[in-house]
């Protein structure tokens, strides 16, 4: 009476959902370095205990969610074999967060060798704040570079090529 291709696509397979998992762990982790560094605009003091609140709630979700993934793989029942199609997608995920953290990387470089040789003329509290700001970009480069792993894997599953 009805075929199965006129209902969208309800499951997610398990290679999907560590991929949704490591988005919101990713997301969450960026989320709040973002607001532990920056903080909050005056008179948000009332949403910053709400917020706090929230990230460390789907932090934690987020890390159950995968060690009860990764301890599922390690049962024989429930391991989900990777196939061809999961490789690729592996394949890809990877490579687009190489370039994301490639870009980064190479941005701090840069940022460090363009104060080297510039250092002498600028603002000497500019040149001593700089090594704590290429930890920033870093952290975060590395925060992205995960999130576009994930997002990638995401796509390409739901895509389903």
């Amino acid at each position: 009476m009805f075929d199965n291709a006129s209902f969208p696509r309800t499951t997610m397979s398990r290679h999907e959902l560590y991929a949704w998992a490591g988005l919101a762990f990713a997301l969450a982790i960026a989320g709040y370095y973002i607001l532990a560094v920056i903080g909050l605009p005056d008179g948000a003091e009332s949403v910053s205990d709400r917020l706090g609140s929230i990230f460390v709630r789907v932090i934690v979700i987020a890390v159950a969610v995968e060690l009860v993934l990764d301890a599922s793989q390690s049962i024989m029942r429930f391991r989900v074999d990777k196939d061809e199609r999961d490789r690729m997608i592996e394949g890809r995920s990877f490579r687009n967060a190489y370039y994301i953290l490639a870009v980064v990387v190479f941005a701090a470089i840069g940022q460090l060798v363009v104060t080297g040789l510039l250092g002498e003329y600028i603002n000497n509290e500019f040149v001593v704040s700089l090594p704590v700001v290429t930890l920033h970009i870093l952290v975060l480069g590395v925060l992205a570079a995960s999130a576009i792993n994930s997002v990638t894997r995401i796509y390409y599953y739901r895509r389903g090529s």
